[in-house]
């Protein structure tokens, strides 16, 4: 006989694990039971969901690497040195379209630089002679 005091621990019998769906249905109930135990002790309860679906897809895919064989390891090895080698690649093309950029950015300041200067030179005077006027000869320079 018990009373009001007495707690006894909140376990599932054996016959329990077995009919409610093996580890999935009693973790699903403990948290049903926990909810309710916080309920009767005044504290604010949590509302857990369990969705059992879930966790039996997590758990396979979780055992999916584990069961694979060794062909299919072999594989996923290969196919991870060809992405890799496919990463490099991508990375070496990148660099080389930045080298470009650079080299036809610095070509082209050059080329503007060499303009001005052009455009200085060609500015000359003619040598005077007693009969002809200064000449200044200018060309169109942007």
């Amino acid at each position: 006989m018990t009373t009001a005091g007495d707690t006894q621990p909140l376990q599932p019998s054996a016959t329990q694990k077995t009919f409610n769906g093996g580890p999935e249905g009693t973790l699903q109930q403990h948290l049903r039971m926990q909810t309710k135990v916080r309920a009767a002790t005044w504290t604010e309860p949590k509302i857990y969901i369990f969705d059992a679906g879930h966790e039996r897809r997590r758990k396979e895919q979780l055992e999916r690497p584990f069961n694979r064989t060794p062909d299919q390891v072999e594989e996923e090895e290969y196919l991870m040195q060809e992405l890799r080698k496919i990463e490099s690649r991508k990375k070496e093309r990148e660099k080389k379209k930045v080298q470009d950029l650079q080299k036809l950015i610095t070509a082209t300041d050059t080329n503007t630089e060499m303009t001005r200067v052009e455009c200085k030179a060609t500015k000359k005077k003619l040598p005077l002679k007693r009969e002809t006027v200064c000449v200044l000869v200018i060309s169109s320079c942007s």
